[in-house]
């Protein structure tokens, strides 16, 4: 992409699979220095609390020029998730949930995240801080268990 992230440093969380894999990946690849980690097992609380104290420094954060942004991916198909097995246990579940859920009738890959969280890294995207970006081609909901 040539987004010019050499001497950058950024901090991909989850990145030992799926889209923070990809996203690590990525952004090395523009030049950007990157840590990774994975998830524990803390639970989805101490997550929750995380993510609001990031959202929440994010202001205190600007004054030193980072910038903190978060990602909200729709349904997302990578090796590890659970959509291969949907996809055999219930193929015309999928199908349906494919054609009423998402428009251009298929889930997103991690790659796709991964370019959108890159992109957001660079000068020329200095003046986005603090945003919550979708990345979920349109889709209404984000689980396919919520389609019957």
């Amino acid at each position: 992409m040539a987004l010019r992230l050499d001497g950058k440093t950024a901090i991909v969380t989850g990145g030992s699979r799926g889209i923070g894999r990809a996203t690590a990946l990525s952004l090395a690849a523009e030049g950007c220095g990157v840590a990774i980690c994975g998830r524990g097992s803390d639970g989805i609380d101490r997550v929750l609390m995380d993510l609001r104290q990031v959202s929440n420094r994010a202001w205190d954060l600007a004054a030193d020029h980072i910038h903190v942004n978060t990602i909200y991916p729709g349904s997302i198909y990578f090796s590890a998730s659970g959509w291969a097995d949907y996809v055999r246990d219930d193929p015309e579940g999928y199908a349906r949930f494919l054609k009423h859920e998402l428009p251009e009738g298929r889930l997103g890959t991690d790659v796709e995240v991964a370019e959108v969280i890159t992109f957001l890294c660079p000068e020329r995207s200095r003046w986005i801080n603090g945003a919550m970006v979708p990345v979920d081609g349109g889709q209404s909901r984000p689980s396919g268990r919520w389609f019957n």
